[in-house]
């Protein structure tokens, strides 16, 4: 297909750690999921091309184009919510770097802190 898969994507980023893998693996199945429903809807729509204008071969085609649609939508969804979470997308970026940026704030120690006794 010429897409990148997540993982060569990613590389270069230092946005996860081992913590995530559950999530990852998730995030990937998802992806594989959506690709295999593409095939399935390219597949419907060739079937709806090839009724030649039977109302009852159009009928089941339709349906199935509308089931594939809501399941593509829904898959969708979830890996949208997997990306935002792993920090896959720009906003989902942005609050892992302020989470971090937070953290190593609230790690770093006066250095002088300790002479002057509040």
């Amino acid at each position: 297909m010429g897409r990148l898969r997540p993982l060569e994507r990613m590389e270069g980023l230092v946005i996860l750690d081992d913590l995530d893998s559950d999530a990852l693996g998730v995030y990937c199945v998802m992806l594989a999921r959506y690709e295999q429903l593409c095939k399935l809807l390219a597949m419907a729509s060739k079937e709806l091309k090839d009724t030649k204008g039977d109302p009852e071969a159009v009928s089941d085609a339709v349906s199935k184009l509308d089931t594939m649609s809501g399941k593509m939508q829904s898959v969708e969804r979830n890996i949208l919510q997997y990306a935002e979470k792993l920090g896959l997308t720009p906003s989902g970026r942005v609050r892992l770097a302020q989470k971090r940026a937070q953290a190593a704030a609230a790690a770093q120690v006066d250095p002088d802190g300790d002479l002057f006794g509040d």
